[in-house]
């Protein structure tokens, strides 16, 4: 017989693996390129935009 501890462990296994399978499902039926800049909605790709920067986190250099 069940216990109601096993019953709520296995609604959230069934949970999780529903979850990670759609996700799995929409990534490999997923029409178009990455999901950014390659829409043309909006500015992603623009050249105008600030170039990112590198910061430096070692902290033993000046």
């Amino acid at each position: 017989m069940f216990h109601w501890q096993a019953i709520i462990v296995t609604l959230i296994v069934g949970t999780a693996a529903a979850y990670v399978t759609l996700t799995i499902w929409r990534s490999v039926t997923s029409e178009g390129g990455g999901s950014c800049g390659s829409c043309g909605s909006c500015d992603a790709d623009d050249e105008t935009k600030t170039p990112r920067t590198l910061v430096n986190l070692d902290e033993t250099r000046p």
